[in-house]
């Protein structure tokens, strides 16, 4: 298996087990978002709409300085707008 060019932080990792995120779905969200915002030099948002999880859309919070997955959460506001 190759390693990521990215790692989870801590906080992502519990975050994870507390809101039932699968790995595959944060991994799928930043390697193919539908849609990327470039928020600061280091925060960057990646959101997908996951189809099992009843299509709600993910958002991914990342630093491209470096490379890290700060955070990841089901957005509400964009779910109801079909992750747009």
């Amino acid at each position: 298996m190759a390693e990521k060019p990215y790692t989870f932080s801590q906080h992502l990792e519990t975050r994870m087990k507390e809101r039932n995120l699968k790995r595959e779905w944060i991994e799928n969200t930043i390697e193919n978002p539908e849609i990327t915002e470039n928020i600061a030099a280091d925060e960057t948002h990646f959101f997908k709409k996951i189809l099992e999880a009843a299509s709600r859309c993910l958002k991914v919070v990342f630093n491209p300085l470096s490379s890290i997955v700060i955070t990841a959460h089901f957005d509400r506001k964009r779910t109801k707008n079909n992750c747009q």
